[in-house]
């Protein structure tokens, strides 16, 4: 497959396997989370890819030059709506055990097709998040940094 391959990679985050956690792919952004609905991690509807940029490898025009492309795609997290269950610390203690859970298969999988290399992280904080509707949720967001190698 020739050309940039954003879309691939996001189709082959959302094929991840995380315990207990739903990962939607750029296509099913839901517009409201309900609470049936979590933990769940979709592309930033504000801002599901940045950073694009092609970085030249060697010289030459067309398919004589080759290049990296890099870009970042952004992911929100939400764990549970804010008041949901008994304790704050028990929601906090979820989230980051899913934070853990997405990270490890992130890091650990090969199977991701479309980049050479895949590097999330954290961006921001650990807290409160609000959907599209300004219901708010226990969330992060999740950068994850991409590489590809153009090939056309």
């Amino acid at each position: 497959m020739a050309g940039v391959k954003i879309a691939t990679v996001f189709d082959s985050i959302a094929a991840l396997v995380v315990s207990g956690v739903t990962i939607k792919d750029v296509d099913e952004i839901p517009e409201a989370v309900l609470v049936r609905h979590c933990p769940v991690m979709f592309p930033d509807p504000d801002s599901p890819v940045s950073g694009l940029r092609v970085d030249p490898q060697t010289t030459g025009a067309g398919t004589n030059g080759k290049n990296n492309v890099l870009y970042t795609l952004n992911y929100v997290y939400l764990h549970t709506p804010v008041g949901e269950g008994r304790f704050i610390a028990g929601n906090i203690s979820g989230m980051v055990a899913k934070c853990v859970l997405i990270l490890n298969a992130l890091i650990a999988n090969d199977a991701v097709t479309g980049s050479i290399d895949i590097e999330p992280r954290i961006e921001g904080e650990f807290g409160v998040m609000s959907d599209a509707t300004g219901a708010q949720f226990w969330g992060f967001r999740i950068a994850i940094d991409v590489l590809e190698f153009y090939e056309v």
